[in-house]
C-alpha cells in the first residue's frame, strides 16, 4: 500500500502505526482496507478528506481551481510547523517542557508523563518499553 514518505511530524507511540498508515497510503485508499481502520487517526483522516472533497467540489466545476489555490495558500502560508533535530546528548523531555511552557498549558498527565520519561532517560532506562505497558493503559 502507498509509497514511503519520511514523515516529519510524528504522533504519540500509541497512535504511530495508524498515523503512519494513513499518511503513507495511496490517495485513493479504501479506509476499510486499512489495518487500523477503526482508529481515531483513520476516522479523523476520513473526516477531513471527506469535508475537503465536499468543499472543493467537482474538478469540473470552474470554482474548483480557485478553491484548491486558496486551500494550498492557507496550508502553505498560514500553517506553521517546527522541526527540532536533537543530538543524542540533548534532553528531549526538557526541551518539550520548555517549549510547551510558552504555549498551551500542559495537563497534569502531560507533566507527570514528561517527568517520568525524563527520569527514565536520565537513568539510562529504555523509555519506549516503559511507555507501551504503562501509559497506554492510563489513557
Amino acid at each position: 500500500m502507498g509509497h514511503y514518505c519520511p514523515l516529519k511530524v510524528r504522533h504519540l507511540n500509541k497512535d504511530r502505526a495508524a498515523f503512519d498508515e494513513v499518511m503513507n497510503a495511496d490517495p485513493s485508499l479504501s479506509y476499510d482496507e486499512l489495518v487500523n481502520h477503526g482508529s481515531r487517526i483513520a476516522r479523523a483522516h476520513r473526516y477531513f478528506r471527506r469535508v475537503t472533497e465536499e468543499w472543493l467540489g467537482s474538478p469540473n466545476d470552474p470554482a474548483f481551481a480557485l478553491r484548491a489555490d486558496h486551500l494550498a495558500e492557507v496550508l502553505q502560508g498560514g500553517l506553521q510547523l517546527v522541526s527540532i533535530d536533537l543530538t543524542p546528548d540533548e534532553d528531549s523531555q526538557e526541551i518539550f517542557e520548555t517549549l510547551n511552557a510558552r504555549g498551551t498549558p500542559l495537563t497534569a498527565a502531560d507533566l507527570v508523563r514528561n517527568f517520568v520519561f525524563q527520569r527514565l532517560e536520565g537513568e539510562g532506562a529504555d523509555s519506549k518499553s516503559a511507555y507501551d505497558p504503562t501509559w497506554l493503559t492510563l489513557r
